[in-house]
């Protein structure tokens, strides 16, 4: 696989002390592209901090530098991986022969992936948690892969890379998949390694109690759920639950939990069928009164959930409609 040099988007090094950030527009420059991009940097030069409008894994494959995020220096080398979103700057100094690979992820696309890694609590710590811990000066942890590890998540960001290139016609379900993989093998990593090591670390303790909890939250959506049994679950008095929670996820833990709520019924709607009861819906996704869950729902979405669910019948309508006229007929080719 060859390795791009660094991207047009490269900061000036002659501006080392101006943040920037890369916009969405310019990685995904047709909004109907792909969910994700690969970009292989060969021999990274030092890049000051800077932002992103999506999240990105960005992979060390070779040689060495250091990370700089806020305040916070630390080395990087060949598996270390960095998990950035968009709340995080971040740059590199003192490159020495640093090669990376950086999988870039619409927001939307990760939001919609990961309903299927929710219940792991290694998936909350590392994506949910660990970019707000890096706002503590004494953050020093990052996730690293041994050499078997990396061999296979190249592996896996290089059928990533081949599903995602300009003119492939492959569909997203394999882009997705490989995706899904790739962000499961680093939440199972995170788990065995990072959080049974906070044990003796009270700051990353932290960050794996709510990784649990959060994963327990989505396995318990259904049911009636308080302020008081989560601060349980995370075995903290509430005050002091409550304002951890907020630091972390800059939300209340009850705003957490009927976004979650939504979240699961946007994926239901998916699936359901047209006929299906909102009210059953509303059920089976913690509320007790289905007009309360529209309410929520539209102010989570913008339009009532069928409404929504006429809006993503109409998409998958349209892109099957696209995708049948560039796909290639069997009579075409053997012509």
């Amino acid at each position: 696989m060859i390795l791009e040099k660094t991207a047009k988007y490269q900061h000036n090094p002659a501006m080392p002390s101006r943040s920037f950030v890369i916009t969405r527009r310019n990685i995904f420059r047709d909004q109907r592209q792909r969910h994700a991009v690969v970009k292989r940097m060969l021999s990274q030069e030092p890049i000051g901090q800077h932002r992103h409008e999506f999240t990105e894994i960005a992979v060390i494959l070779s040689g060495s530098g250091i990370h700089v995020t806020g305040e916070v220096r630390h080395e990087v080398s060949s598996g270390d991986v960095l998990v950035l979103d968009s709340r995080r700057t971040h740059g590199y100094e003192q490159t020495r022969n640093l090669n990376l690979a950086n999988i870039i992820i619409r927001s939307d696309a990760l939001s919609r992936i990961r309903r299927g890694l929710d219940k792991r609590a290694g998936f909350h710590a590392l994506f949910r948690l660990e970019s707000v811990s890096w706002r503590r000066s004494e953050y020093t942890r990052r996730l690293h892969l041994s050499p078997v590890e990396l061999e296979q998540i190249q592996e896996w960001i290089s059928r990533l890379e081949e599903e995602t290139s300009p003119g492939s016609r492959g569909g997203r379900v394999l882009e997705d998949a490989y995706l899904t993989l790739i962000l499961d093998a680093l939440a199972r990593k995170f788990e065995r390694s990072v959080i049974p090591e906070s044990r003796t670390d009270g700051r990353l303790h932290l960050d794996a109690r709510l990784g649990r909890l959060l994963a327990w939250v989505e396995k318990n959506l259904e049911r009636p759920l308080s302020v008081g049994e989560l601060a349980r679950q995370a075995k903290m008095s509430e005050r002091t639950f409550h304002r951890l929670f907020r630091l972390a996820l800059g939300m209340s833990p009850m705003a957490y939990v009927i976004q979650a709520r939504i979240a699961k019924a946007t994926a239901r709607l998916s699936q359901m069928e047209t006929g299906e009861s909102i009210t059953a819906l509303a059920s089976v996704c913690g509320f007790d009164d289905s007009n309360y869950f529209s309410r929520c729902f539209r102010q989570h979405t913008g339009m009532t959930p069928r409404e929504y669910q006429k809006r993503l019948r109409k998409k998958a309508g349209d892109n099957f409609v696209i995708e049948s006229m560039t796909r290639p007929h069997s009579s075409d080719s053997g012509r």
